[in-house]
Formats: structure tokens, sequence, C-alpha cells
């Protein structure tokens, strides 16, 4: 069921739901917003039932975003800018008002233990937090590495457009690439919010005559997705700082050049195995690194072993037994 069915008739999509042992809510904040009205609260109050709630972001801070706990003043110069913060940027008042509230959760489930250590400081019971990473799908073939020069590599990325991707230093390592290359972004916007980032994106790609070479696929289906997914190269993960996980980012992946500064969630990731590669600071080492892992088929040889291991203990059907485990343990409380 989809939150759209809530908001179009409430009475039809809650009797559906009341004959459930346990709700299990697939979180995003705008999916339950329609202008300035906020359906969330409302919906999660009328199921009588047990409710789960998935969180796939995860922040300490709201990127870009002055923190509105830092507003101050007196009253009322306060409560106006707390209203104007809210009135900019609804999807993250509506995140934190559902944060407030525990996101009306019975249980939790995240994709990384850094994403439960994230709540977990922000005062939620662990005990009713489960960690689930993401699965992912066996590759359909595989990619061999680059033997024409001509054709060049083929690198992308997957996901929402987001603010939190290093975009400035994507293009930066791209103009730094020799020889041929082809750059696909698979995805499209999620929010309003982030229209003004897609078209300076949009711009970017324009002024370095890139038109041929990167492409911002938008919505696709999934079989066109691992399509593309299957034609890389490298994948890339240049972010300003990931404290969350979107697509799942070792999927179909050949290797991975990781640009960010070493956390809790790169370690995290790298301890699964060769199948990061992390590069060092600035576009010009991450452009030599992403140069030399092309040519190093020993390392794809590892880094390809690495990443089915992980496929095989992170399946689709591992995902399911331990999510079916939750709804029997929260039907059981």
């Amino acid at each position: 069921m989809l939150p759209d069915d809530f908001i179009r008739d409430r009475s039809v999509f809650v009797t559906g739901l009341s004959e459930c042992d346990c709700v299990h809510i697939q979180y995003e904040p705008s999916f339950f917003l329609q202008g300035r009205c906020d359906f969330y609260p409302g919906l999660c109050k009328r199921i009588r039932v047990k409710k789960i709630v998935t969180l796939h972001e995860i922040y300490r801070k709201i990127p870009g975003i002055f923190p509105r706990e830092n507003i101050r003043g007196t009253w009322p110069g306060r409560a106006i800018k707390e209203v104007l913060w809210d009135r900019r940027h609804p999807h993250w008042a509506a995140f934190e008002r559902h944060r407030r509230g525990l996101f009306f959760a019975d249980a939790l489930v995240v994709h990384s233990q850094f994403q439960k250590d994230i709540l977990t400081e922000k005062g939620f019971d662990k005990e009713k937090i489960t960690v689930i990473p993401l699965p992912i799908k066996p590759r359909t073939k595989i990619k061999p590495p680059v033997d024409d020069p001509e054709k060049g590599i083929v690198l992308g990325a997957t996901g929402f457009i987001n603010p939190m991707y290093d975009y400035d230093l994507l293009f930066n390592v791209l103009g730094r690439l020799s020889g041929m290359w082809r750059f696909f972004w698979v995805g499209g916007l999620r929010r309003s919010d982030d229209e003004d980032l897609l078209r300076r994106l949009e711009h970017e790609i324009d002024n370095r005559g890139w038109k041929q070479r990167f492409t911002i696929t938008g919505w696709v289906p999934d079989e066109d997705r691992d399509r593309l997914l299957d034609e890389m190269n490298i994948f890339l993960r240049v972010f300003q700082g990931a404290e969350f996980i979107r697509e799942p980012c070792r999927r179909h992946c050949r290797g991975k050049a990781d640009h960010r500064d070493v956390h809790s969630l790169t370690m995290e990731m790298a301890s699964y195995g060769p199948l990061v590669l992390l590069a060092p600071d600035g576009p010009e080492k991450t452009a030599e690194t992403i140069s030399a892992l092309v040519s190093d088929r020993g390392r794809l040889r590892s880094m390809e072993q690495a990443a089915a291991a992980y496929g095989r203990k992170y399946s689709y059907e591992e995902c399911g037994r331990k999510t079916i485990h939750l709804y029997e343990r929260v039907i059981a409380e």
C-alpha cells in the first residue's frame, strides 16, 4: 500500500491495515507530505497494530542546512525564525517532528551499525533498533577489464540527486582522467528541495562539453538500472560525509574508488573485505587511483571475489529471513 492511498481514502486504507498483525513502513518524509500537510503522525496513530519503521537516511546533522536547534534569540523573534526554517525546509522539518515522536514505531530497522549508533546517541532505545544490511543481487555478467583505450572506462553512481554527494570533486576527478570515459548517474530527483542542485549539475555538464559523456538517467526500471550497473568498470562514492546508505552501493560493482573522511561507516564497509578501495584526498590522487585500478587485473579480480562473497552473505533471501524473524519477535512482544 502507498501513502497516496491513505491521503485519498483514509478509512479504506486504515481498514486494510487493521487486519494485519504488524505494519512495516518504509520511511521517507516526502511520501507523507502534501503541501504543508504532514500525514505521517495521523497515519501512525490510526494504525492500531505494531509498527516497524525502516529508516534509510540517518544524519547527525542535516547536510548543507543550518541546524534548527542552533536558532537563537528571544520570543517572538526565535519563534518566527523557527517557522521560517520549517517553511524553507519542509522535508527536514517533518523529519525532525517524526524523530521527536520516535517515528511512532514499536521497532526500527537501519542498514548499518553506524546508523544505529547515531540513533542511540539521539536517545533511541538500542534494543528496539535492528540492523539489516541492504541485500544485493549477483551480477548478471562480469565486466571485463578495459582493454581498448578507444572505448575507455565506464564509471557511475546510483541514487537520488543528493546534496551530500561531492559533485565538485566528481567533476574535477573526471576532468583529470586521461583517455576516454563515460559516467552514468542512475537516478534522479526525489524532492523539490534538490531542483536547484540538479539545474546546477546540468549547467556544469553543459559548460564542460560533457553531454555525450555524462548522463543523468532520471528514474529507470530495475532491469535498466541493473543493465547500467553491469556496464560499469568503477562505481564511485565521493560523499562529503556519508552518514547513510542509499542504493546498495556494492551491487554489481567491479570496483569502487571511495573518497571520504575515514570514519565509522567507512571502516564498517571496509571490514566486509577488499571490495572497497579508498582513494587519497583530492581530485588528482583520486583520478590516479582510478587509472591504477583499471589496469590492475589482480586487484580487480580480488575485489570481484570480495563482492561475490558479500552478495552470498547479504542476499535477498537472508534479508527476508531477518525481516520475518523481526516480525515474529515484534508481534510476540
